[in-house]
């Protein structure tokens, strides 16, 4: 599923501008659709269209030919809406290094990026989205890129409802491919993404593909509510 527009957010534009555009094109995506429905009724609606050849499945089952080696481990994040907080794990190769909010894997000379989601105090996934690739579109290495919306997956995981966003994107003239997972939670969604260049999709892909499908959930049962901080 494509969407037309672009959404591209200048370093001296207000943050907001972009997540207004952002959330229009959210409203594009759910129109005719019931007002809690959104990304996910689209979801059930593109399952058809995943057949092309950079196309990442949530949830396959790993087994000894598809699952990380020894040389991957696990990397958890918290997500603190509530206390104690949930928390999002998923296994990424040793050999990585620090990049702006999460990892970069390196690959020939340049490298897959797995930025962490911050928490986010909705339970909406249009919100999610929206903060999510704001974040990415103003304030990570790739702040100022021009983004496309490719489609939405309906998935779960750990029995937690979950998307994946497919999206593409132009940076200083380079093709990008990136998927973001949003995971459902009390008070809030728990998200993470990966992207890299076209041209390294042979390696990458499966980087990408490998770290999505080994998200795992760890959700309390017993919590309290922790306000979003004034100013967050």
């Amino acid at each position: 599923m494509k969407l037309g527009a672009a959404w591209t957010a200048a370093g001296r534009g207000p943050r907001s501008a972009l997540l207004i555009g952002l959330c229009a094109g959210m409203m594009l995506w759910a129109q005719s659709e019931p007002e809690q429905g959104g990304l996910g009724d689209v979801a059930k609606k593109a399952r058809a269209e995943k057949n092309s050849k950079d196309h990442v499945t949530a949830r396959k089952v790993l087994n000894d030919e598809n699952a990380p080696s020894s040389s991957w481990e696990k990397r958890t994040t918290s997500y603190w809406a509530t206390i104690p907080p949930a928390k999002l794990t998923v296994l990424v190769p040793i050999e990585h290094r620090p990049a702006d909010h999460g990892i970069e894997v390196p690959v020939g000379d340049s490298g897959v990026y797995i930025p962490f989601g911050e928490t986010i105090w909705s339970e909406s996934f249009n919100e999610a989205a929206t903060e999510y690739l704001g974040m990415l579109l103003t304030r990570s290495r790739f702040r100022g890129a021009s983004l496309k919306l490719d489609g939405v997956e309906d998935t779960n995981v750990g029995g937690q409802r979950a998307l994946l966003v497919h999206f593409n994107f132009g940076f200083r003239g380079v093709p990008h491919q990136g998927v973001a997972l949003f995971v459902s939670a009390p008070r809030q969604v728990l998200s993470l993404g990966c992207m890299y260049r076209n041209v390294d999709w042979e390696k990458a892909s499966t980087i990408c593909e490998q770290v999505v499908n080994s998200a795992e959930v760890e959700i309390p049962t017993d919590f309290k509510p922790f306000n979003k901080p004034y100013g967050h």
